[in-house]
């Protein structure tokens, strides 16, 4: 299966991935937060955020209300202090409610990290990230990262170097 947030290929080699997206630890093409206005190439962390978020300790962006301190992310909210942050979301170093990455399946309640994610993703730093077992040819009997040597019985290799 072909990375689908490549923009540009040279054969079977993503060599560039789309606008909004980076390479990550993988060499798979990884989404980036959208509401970051401008991102780390190498990392996929936020650099600065569009109008209406605000850049966070974990380089993610998070939404605020106009003319408020209120996060939305925060499920009570007493004299201008959050006390709870609300489901799927955590207090992070600054004490804003920040929300967790929706492909984690279990996370850290103290920092947010994934702990586990949803099929076809992995833990990459504290997110998920796309699983190279989700890219690989499903007809490959043994890889070396992402490049078959071996196809199953009954396959062979395709002009393309797939099974």
């Amino acid at each position: 299966m072909k990375d689908p947030l490549c923009a540009s290929w040279d054969g079977d080699i993503c060599t560039k991935c789309s606008i909004g997206s980076f390479f990550n630890s993988n060499g798979v093409c990884s989404q980036v937060e959208p509401s970051c206005r401008s991102f780390n190439q190498l990392t996929g962390d936020c650099i600065s955020c569009y109008p209406g978020y605000q850049l966070t300790i974990t380089k993610t962006c998070v939404k605020i209300v106009e003319g408020s301190n209120r996060n939305p992310l925060c499920s009570e909210f007493t004299n201008g202090v959050c006390l709870k942050c609300s489901s799927g979301s955590f207090f992070n170093g600054m004490g804003i409610c920040e929300s967790i990455d929706p492909l984690c399946k279990t996370s850290n309640a103290l920092s947010g990290a994934c702990t586990s994610c949803f099929s076809g993703y992995t833990v990459g730093g504290s997110k998920c990230v796309v699983s190279i077992e989700s890219v690989r040819d499903p007809l490959c009997q043994e890889f070396n990262e992402l490049i078959c040597f071996k196809c199953s019985f009954g396959a062979y290799f395709n002009s393309k170097g797939f099974c």
